[in-house]
């Protein structure tokens, strides 16, 4: 087998590819955090952490976890466009909670002009977005799935490079790299698909189902999450 068709049946092989993901977001992972340690400094990095923080405890809390029951209904097949039936739940979401937060930003400029807390208002918004996208994309594709988280992966750390190599210590400019990674994972997840606006004739009975479904686990897991 030549060096061609090795690379193909790679390529072609989800598992061999979820394997390869796996060590490319690790390396990629362990280099992020030494070239913002060095870029940001001391003080900073822990600002940055802080942020990182709260947003792990926002987005648990306004996922809804209405995305993660994504594979039963689908396992189900009574909907042939469940998939679009989701991604369209997760838009609307979206584009309500980016409405929220431009208006929110607005009001807490007059009230107080802290530039930290605007960034994390979109870093929530824009991760939770990302996630759910990532998640639907991985049950419907794995392969397309790996090959954007690696590709992401890639951009990001590059970006970090150059950002170390070209500027001085900025805590904006950090933020604002994890807000365009995920806004670069929602583009990839959504050009690379063929997901369309769907709603079935009966979306709000299901969407009370969904709801009625994951409010506990999703609940059982911010305390949980809260409490460590």
């Amino acid at each position: 087998m030549n060096l061609t068709k090795r690379i193909k049946y790679f390529s072609d092989n989800s598992y061999a590819l979820a394997l390869f993901r796996k060590v490319i977001v690790i390396l990629g992972s362990v280099l992020s955090t030494a070239i913002l340690s060095r870029y940001l400094g001391p003080e900073l990095k822990g600002q940055y952490s802080t942020c990182l923080t709260w947003l792990h405890i926002l987005v648990l809390l306004f996922q809804f976890g209405i995305f993660k029951l994504y594979p039963n209904y689908k396992r189900e097949g009574n909907d042939s466009r469940i998939g679009d039936f989701f991604v369209t739940i997760c838009s609307l979401k979206f584009f309500l909670f980016l409405l929220i937060g431009i208006i929110l930003t607005f009001y807490l400029n007059l009230v107080a002009n802290n530039k930290v807390v605007f960034f994390l208002i979109f870093m929530v918004i824009f991760n939770v977005y990302q996630s759910e996208l990532i998640f639907i994309i991985l049950i419907d594709d794995m392969r397309k799935q790996n090959l954007i988280t690696m590709l992401v992966t890639f951009i990001n750390v590059a970006a970090l490079v150059c950002v170390y190599a070209a500027t001085d210590r900025n805590l904006y400019l950090a933020l604002g790299i994890y807000i365009a990674k995920d806004l670069l994972t929602i583009v990839c997840c959504l050009f690379s698909s063929n997901y369309r606006f769907y709603l079935p004739p009966n979306y709000r009975f299901l969407l009370y189902r969904m709801i009625s479904i994951i409010i506990y686990p999703v609940l059982a897991a911010l305390l949980l999450d809260l409490n460590y």
